[in-house]
């Protein structure tokens, strides 16, 4: 299965704040069955996360997760940009996540669930125990999407 990563973080991209998500989305990953994966760390900017949206895309890649400014804060723009370049939103896969989380805060989550062609992109919390907690909830239901959308039009070919 092909994967990006990218994390948006003001603080981690200056180097004022040491990544934590990354390192256990990376572990988390690996150990479900992930052998490609491109890792990106970004500031919470939306030229940047767009530009990386479009590289990625032509990168031929089943899922790209977003760690990282996905609640309401002026510089949380990452369900904002998604909304953007997706092409059709699953909003049962981020109903769910919530809706399993324990945070008290997590109803403020904004994060959102859609497919561009055949890449299925979710947005994750910044949190580095959120993260791995949401990717947990939807990881099922994301490796199901992705062989939807591999067989779309084509007879067979599941995610590899």
């Amino acid at each position: 299965m092909k994967v990006a990563l990218i994390t948006l973080s003001d603080r981690a991209y200056q180097g004022l704040y040491k990544d934590l998500s990354t390192p256990n989305l990376e572990r988390w990953l690996a150990d479900h069955g992930v052998t490609h994966l491109i890792k990106e760390l970004i500031s919470d900017d939306r030229d940047q996360l767009m530009d990386s949206f479009r590289i990625l895309l032509n990168q031929n890649l089943d899922v790209i997760l977003t760690c990282g400014g996905t609640g309401i804060s002026s510089r949380d723009i990452t369900p904002d940009v998604t909304k953007e370049i997706i092409e059709k939103e699953i909003p049962g896969v981020t109903e769910l996540i919530r809706s399993k989380n324990k945070h008290p805060m997590s109803p403020l989550s904004r994060a959102i669930c859609g497919s561009i062609r055949k890449t299925l992109i979710l947005n994750l919390s910044g949190s580095p125990q959120g993260a791995v907690e949401q990717i947990e909830v939807a990881w099922p239901i994301l490796l199901h999407a992705c062989t939807i959308l591999k067989r779309d039009g084509v007879s067979g070919s599941p995610c590899d």
